[in-house]
């Protein structure tokens, strides 16, 4: 694979999906690091070697502990034409790529509708740029933008792209909060519609599975949190119909996160149990916390 259309520094990916990954949570610590390393080594050469002995050296493995690595390691990095790819990364890649370059003409075709209407932008924004501030067109245009309206076209130009970029992280930044990830998820969803829809940068609350539940909390765990169980978790919430208090849910795993603190609470009185001062004082935490939205 040649050079890349867009020579981004860095490469899609998302922390809360990855934590929450089911395939994630199976890998040894050992195969979740190399696993990072090669998305790595894959971003910034294209591909990756064919040969699992290269790619041992690519992560600075010792063949004994390689061998087990590479068994959890080889069905994400299938071979593809002489090399190795992750096909999710390239995905991911492209779809950035794809969208940066919409914005970047969007952008020059706007500049240069700045320049031929004499330094302002016009009330006519190209197909499929939702970018280009309108202003008011004027009556008559000169043929050509006088010199001082030419650095006013550079600097619109340059805020142009600018807000081009920006635009692009938002929304790479919305699909991905919006997203579910059962799996490994490293490219956001589908695009659902709500694109460009103000106020749609999070989908409506879903239910989540048991399954989802207690994946999630055995990776809490795995990061030395309390344990939570799952099914008395989704039992709690079953019954009371997904609601905090009198609002719907709108974050499980912040829920979950919550519940955490309040194992840590009952650890810390020594024999397990709360007395009715830290019962009260409890409780008045679980309600501003449910105020907050949960996320504490």
């Amino acid at each position: 694979m040649g050079a890349r259309e867009h020579d981004a520094p860095t490469f899609p990916f998302y922390a809360r999906d990855w934590i929450a990954s089911t395939r994630r949570a199976l890998m040894s610590d050992a195969a979740q690091a190399d696993y990072v390393l090669l998305l790595c080594h894959q971003y910034l050469a294209g591909s990756l070697p064919a040969d699992p002995e290269r790619l041992r050296k690519l992560v600075g493995r010792d063949s004994a502990a390689w061998t087990g690595i590479w068994s959890e390691l080889e069905p994400s990095f299938p071979l593809d034409g002489p090399g190795r790819r992750n096909a999710r990364l390239e995905r991911a890649v492209q779809e950035r790529d794809e969208y940066l370059t919409r914005q970047s003409k969007a952008g020059k075709i706007s500049a240069q509708k700045a320049v031929r209407s004499g330094g302002r932008f016009t009330n006519r924004a190209p197909t499929g740029s939702p970018t280009s501030p309108p202003t008011e067109t004027p009556a008559e245009a000169p043929a050509e933008a006088p010199a001082a309206d030419q650095v006013a076209v550079a600097v619109a130009f340059a805020v142009a792209s600018s807000v081009a970029v920006a635009v692009a992280v938002e929304e790479e930044e919305s699909k991905h909060f919006g997203a579910d990830a059962p799996e490994l998820t490293l490219i956001p969803s589908p695009d659902d519609g709500t694109r460009g829809v103000a106020g749609a940068g999070r989908r409506a609350f879903r239910k989540p599975t048991r399954d989802e539940v207690a994946t999630y909390c055995a990776a809490r765990r795995r990061l030395g949190k309390r344990p939570v169980d799952p099914d008395t978790f989704c039992d709690h919430y079953e019954a009371k119909g997904w609601v905090i208090g009198k609002s719907p849910m709108k974050d499980w795993q912040a829920a979950v996160r919550t519940w955490e603190r309040g194992g840590d609470e009952r650890r810390a009185n020594g024999d397990g149990k709360l007395t009715p001062a830290q019962i009260g004082a409890f409780a008045q935490h679980l309600r501003e916390q449910e105020a907050a939205g949960g996320e504490g």
